[in-house]
């Protein structure tokens, strides 16, 4: 479940129809969530970039550990 959008940054105007390609970075796993860093691109220029963390969870809404990391 989405549990958190933070530091959200529009840098540029976006504007319907444009095409945008997104990108994410700063991966970090944690015991029960995934935090990451995503932008959007138009143009090769950053137009938006926010930081997102997913938090895994039960049907009862508890906090599960994340499944292993296949390498």
């Amino acid at each position: 479940a989405l549990y958190r959008i933070d530091d959200l940054r529009i840098t540029k105007p976006i504007k319907v129809g444009m095409l945008m390609d997104f990108y994410a970075d700063d991966v970090r796993l944690g015991v029960h969530s995934v935090s990451f860093r995503l932008s959007g691109m138009v143009r090769d220029k950053v137009t938006i970039s926010l930081d997102c963390t997913y938090v895994q969870i039960d049907e009862n809404g508890e906090k599960i550990p994340l499944p292993p990391v296949k390498k």
